[in-house]
């Protein structure tokens, strides 16, 4: 079923994303410019990218019974990780702004990745619908990124195995 497997996809995509939640932006005195915090940014993400790789995948059988918690318990703690790092970089005063949003941009796409996990895991209805709200959290924090410079943070890593 299609819209299943691109549904893995975006997962995938999703939580790559959520990585980028510390990629900067411009510079000023008092912090990291632009081009260094999407540098940064860019190295954090590129060392998180093996390990998310690393964490197969659900396959579409998974997704179609709801057994996909799995998945999510493995990863979620990888981006936990990546995520910290990049919330100790410190913006330049002029792009404080930039970052901010986009921290409440990924927190809202980890809010909604968190809420999933737990209507899998309590067997609760609601997980797709949620699912369905992640995608353009994800897109928006994607473009934030990519703004910002953090092309490494926007861009999904490669998969193995699932759907």
């Amino acid at each position: 079923m299609r819209p299943v497997q691109g549904r893995s996809a975006v997962i995938a995509l999703t939580l790559t994303a959520v990585v980028a939640a510390g990629c900067g932006s411009s510079s000023s005195t008092g912090g990291l410019s632009k081009q260094q915090l999407a540098a940064k940014a860019n190295s954090i993400c590129s060392g998180y990218k093996p390990k998310i790789a690393a964490v197969k995948a659900p396959s579409i059988s998974d997704i179609q019974s709801g057994h996909y918690a799995p998945y999510f318990d493995q990863i979620a703690p990888i981006y936990d990780q990546a995520i910290a790092q990049l919330k100790t970089l410190k913006p330049a005063s002029n792009v404080q702004g930039q970052w901010k949003q986009m921290l409440a941009q990924f927190g809202a796409v980890t809010s909604l990745i968190d809420q999933v996990r737990t209507r899998v895991d309590k067997r609760e209805g609601g997980a797709p619908t949620l699912l369905a709200q992640v995608v353009p959290r994800t897109n928006a924090a994607d473009a934030a990124a990519k703004n910002i410079g953090a092309t490494a943070c926007a861009s999904a890593p490669t998969q193995s195995g699932g759907g």
